[in-house]
């Protein structure tokens, strides 16, 4: 599964590959490997409402990719 993540710091989208049972621990691994290990949260911005969302656990994360088409962070 692809994940695609924007970095507000250096203002860029990047792909990450995992799959597609991850969990929330190995997913912020990933993450801070990728953008240089500051990353303290991960959030996804909700199309209906247009707001930002937590990815705080395993939970949340399978739900988030369960029920999204276009996966980005």
């Amino acid at each position: 599964m692809k994940i695609k993540i924007f970095d507000r710091v250096a203002d860029d989208l990047i792909a990450i590959r995992v799959h597609p049972k991850v969990s929330h621990a190995e997913l912020m691994d990933k993450v801070q490997t990728r953008l240089g290990g500051e990353v303290a949260n991960l959030r996804y911005r909700d199309s209906a409402s247009n707001s930002f969302i937590g990815l705080d656990n395993d939970q949340e994360l399978r739900l988030w990719m369960e029920h999204t088409d276009k996966h980005v962070l």
